[in-house]
């Protein structure tokens, strides 16, 4: 495997010194729930993605067949799961049908990035090309399961892998398309642009990220790379209880913590001290993670870690997949109603069946839910600062 993959770049771009800090302490214990959730929701995507870009004797895969199926590691495909893979699949096969170019979509591919460094490869979720002149342009997908929000601007994973394939196609001779659209699908979280985000960018601006990944890559498996504490390379690095640099940081949010601040205080002290306030708690946040994952990994072990235990926790109850049928006969049986009530899909469902969204607000309306303090959009700072 590559030491440098585009899906740990987002760690190893700000923070060089965490790739040998990783593999110095990999991750210990069993696959966590949420990723091998998301594995398995990513192997049900492609299997029914590949039916349809390639064939096969098998013909056609839906996504509502697999529920139940048993993914390769494991993980029983649930019916949340193909909720979310068929937003992902419809959105991938209506851009190819759009551009009419089925025979372009490739799922699964892997992609050398060995411009950034020959460390760098990685596999993409799913890509249109479209080769043509004429169109100039291509898509790359990455298939969010996870509720951690992912951005596609600026988002190193996404960039590293089209600069990747802006070089292959370099060294076979084709035209650089002209607008390369990094897409995320994140079905599950809220996300005020909705689940669907993209951002569109020309090589030559996507270019410009190349030298800080290139530095960060030739940093990283140097002698002496750099060891940045901060969010988001923390909260996903394995090393990071054994981070000195977290650890320090961590330890100087003592003095910030003990220092008093004058009872008024200006709105750029306060804004200030929100910021700071909100990342310290990130990074406590890393480091306790990774601490109790430790622990939790020596008890497992047979050590003693003093004053604490591992309980095995329990999720929701529910229904054995394949057995509703069953369960609704046996409700019938003992006159038992266990069938949900009719409800009603939510606004934005509606809205996207079709619904014309001012018909929409006629019939809904959005509660609040109290203030709360959210980060300055860049247009009010501006507006702000050229008064």
């Amino acid at each position: 495997m590559a030491r440098l993959r585009p899906s740990a770049a987002s760690r190893w771009v700000p923070c060089p010194g965490s790739v040998t800090l990783c593999e110095q302490y990999p991750e210990t214990g069993e696959e966590s729930v949420p990723a091998a959730e998301g594995a398995a929701a990513h192997w049900a995507a492609s299997e029914v993605l590949e039916s349809f870009t390639q064939g096969g004797e098998s013909g056609l895969i839906l996504a509502a067949s697999l529920v139940g199926r048993v993914a390769p590691n494991g993980v029983i495909v649930s019916e949340e799961m193909i909720d979310a893979v068929e937003h992902y699949v419809r959105d991938v096969l209506a851009e190819a049908q759009t551009r009419g170019t089925l025979s372009g979509t490739f799922v699964e591919r892997h992609v050398f990035i060995h411009s950034v460094h020959p460390e760098n490869e990685g596999t993409f979720d799913s890509a249109v090309f479209m080769q043509d002149a004429t169109e100039g342009a291509f898509i790359i997908w990455d298939f969010k399961y996870g509720w951690g929000i992912v951005e596609p601007h600026g988002n190193w994973q996404l960039i590293d892998y089209a600069i990747g394939l802006l070089a292959e196609w370099e060294e076979r001779g084709i035209p650089l398309p002209h607008t390369i659209e990094l897409r995320i699908v994140q079905p599950r979280p809220h996300h005020p642009m909705g689940m669907i985000r993209s951002w569109k960018a020309t090589p030559t601006e996507l270019y410009s990220y190349y030298e800080a990944l290139h530095a960060s890559a030739n940093e990283a498996l140097g002698p002496n790379p750099r060891y940045v504490p901060g969010v988001p390379q923390c909260t996903h690095c394995s090393g990071r209880t054994n981070c000195t640099a977290l650890n320090r940081a961590v330890y100087n949010i003592q003095e910030f913590v003990d220092y008093a601040p004058p009872a008024e205080m200006s709105g750029e002290v306060l804004g200030a001290r929100v910021y700071q306030l909100r990342q310290y708690s990130k990074l406590l946040d890393a480091l306790s993670s990774g601490v109790e994952e430790r622990a939790i990994a020596q008890i497992r072990g047979g050590e003693v870690v003093h004053g604490w235990d591992a309980k095995l926790g329990n999720g929701r109850t529910k229904w054995k997949p394949g057995t509703g049928e069953q369960v609704l006969s046996l409700g019938d049986l003992l006159s038992v109603e266990l069938r949900k009530p009719v409800e009603l899909i939510t606004p934005k469902q509606a809205e996207k069946a079709g619904i014309d969204k001012a018909v929409i607000s006629a019939y809904s309306e959005t509660p609040t839910t109290g203030m709360k303090l959210v980060p300055m959009d860049a247009q009010k700072v501006a507006q702000l600062f050229n008064k």
